[in-house]
This record gives C-alpha cells, sequence and structure tokens, in this order.
C-alpha cells in the first residue's frame, strides 16, 4: 500500500494566511484572547503558533481586510475557529475589560 507521500496526497495545512493592517494589534489580539503564541516576527508578517504547530500567518496590508467571503449574500468566515474555545476566550476577554 501507498502512502499519502508517494501518492501526492495532501497531508494537511500547514498554515492560513491572514492580511491586517496592524500585525502587532492583530498578532496581540490572537495571543490574549485565543492563546496563539508569536513566532517568526518580521516588519511585514508574524506567524503565529499553538504550542509547537503553525496555525496563522499574518501578512501586512495596505487594506483593512477581513478574512471573509459572501456566499448568497450571506458573509462566511474563512477561519472556523472551535466552537467551545472562542467561547471560552470571548468570556475571558469581558471578564478581563
Amino acid at each position: 500500500m501507498k502512502t499519502h507521500e508517494e501518492e501526492g496526497k495532501v497531508l494537511g495545512i500547514a498554515y492560513n494566511v491572514i492580511p491586517v493592517k496592524d500585525i502587532e494589534k492583530s498578532a496581540n489580539w490572537f495571543v490574549e484572547n485565543l492563546g496563539f503564541n508569536i513566532r517568526h516576527k518580521t516588519e511585514e508578517s508574524i506567524s503565529l503558533f499553538i504550542g509547537n504547530r503553525p496555525i496563522l500567518y499574518l501578512l501586512k496590508s495596505d487594506h483593512d481586510s477581513r478574512a471573509v467571503f459572501e456566499v448568497a449574500g450571506r458573509k462566511k468566515g474563512l477561519l472556523p475557529f472551535l466552537r467551545m474555545i472562542l467561547k471560552v476566550s470571548i468570556k475571558n476577554y469581558y471578564q478581563r475589560n
């Protein structure tokens, strides 16, 4: 039986790229509210990890863009986070502020 590598199949997604206007502010939000850690920081980009896994790559953009698209006139998020983690993170955010 051939492995995924031998068959040329995708093994997974390494990370997701998100264009942001202010990479410092955006990275800090992900760190403070969702528990990410910062790695590989440059003037133009920041890699965000959870543990040792790369998850997000924030790329400096000239535009205040959002990671959304539309289907039948309804906005859909590009990055669906685990609902429970996000719910707990939002609760923690409001308790701190």
